[in-house]
């Protein structure tokens, strides 16, 4: 069911290049990549913006209280957008996108179909 999920949001928009689903340890439950496109990090580097990702998290949750719970966030780089969404059981949707996509749009999306 994850796995067609996340295949459902990479069909959603051409935008999207990579969606994965973290645990709350930052073990990669699941993952799917648009055919043909050559990943921009490796292996390694993806493994450790994993890390990155769980870290931000637990930074976030440090706020919880008095600003409410992270919701999503995004990173705008000059060659692609970092899309994060956390959700209350410590998973988190991660997804790389073109730097011209409609993030607002997806993470819409992303949040109708993990409800």
């Amino acid at each position: 069911m994850l796995k067609q999920n996340l295949q459902s949001l990479l069909d959603f928009d051409k935008a999207i290049r990579f969606v994965g689903c973290l645990a709350s340890d930052g073990m990669i439950l699941s993952s799917v990549r648009r055919p043909g496109l050559v990943p921009l990090l490796d292996t390694a580097e993806s493994k450790k913006s994993f890390t990155h990702t769980i870290l931000r998290a637990s930074s976030f949750k440090a706020f919880d209280s008095k600003l409410g719970r992270t919701i999503w966030d995004i990173t705008l780089r000059t060659k692609m957008k970092w899309l994060t969404v956390y959700f209350n059981n410590g998973n988190i949707i991660i997804m790389s996108t073109e730097a011209n996509s409609d993030h607002d749009k997806i993470m819409q999306k992303i949040l109708k179909i993990f409800e």
